[in-house]
């Protein structure tokens, strides 16, 4: 999975591939007052149960690996 999130020098641990939505979020503004106008994300199908996207706008999103053993 991924292990981290990173702004410009800012970077998070992440001790799995979708972080907890505040985290994301917290990590989203301060790229937001970088002036980043573009983000990639990866989602785990667990996270989006879970609700770890949760106040996040997506305009675009792709599926990869999609098995039998994901949600």
């Amino acid at each position: 999975g991924t292990v981290e999130l990173s702004v410009g020098t800012q970077s998070v641990e992440s001790p799995r591939t979708t972080v907890e939505a505040p985290v994301l979020q917290r990590m989203m503004a301060l790229a937001v007052e970088e002036g980043v106008k573009a983000a990639s994300l990866e989602a785990s199908s667990h996270a989006i149960v879970l609700h770890r996207l949760g106040g996040t706008v997506v305009d675009v999103a792709g599926f990869t690996n999609l098995q039998r053993d994901h949600l």
